[in-house]
């Protein structure tokens, strides 16, 4: 995994660290990217900035199949 302390965290390679959290680790994009914020020391309000289009795609479908969201509905991100 990538040491986050040594380099600047941008949408890239926040949205890479989330990707490779996933692989390490299978479960649900929102908790995956949230730990990742959380290891970065990024306050949770600000991780959609980091997010990059894939990633809300995945997760805007991650939160329709647990009827999170309703069928048509985006994310406020």
């Amino acid at each position: 995994m990538l040491d986050l302390k040594e380099e600047v965290v941008n949408r890239n390679h926040f949205s890479k660290m989330v990707e490779d959290y996933i692989q390490e680790k299978p479960m649900p994009y929102m908790d995956a990217i949230l730990a990742c914020a959380e290891k970065c020391g990024i306050e949770p309000e600000m991780v959609s900035r980091l997010v990059s289009p894939t990633i809300k795609d995945k997760l805007e479908a991650e939160a329709t199949e647990l009827r999170l969201l309703k069928t048509g509905s985006q994310l406020p991100l």
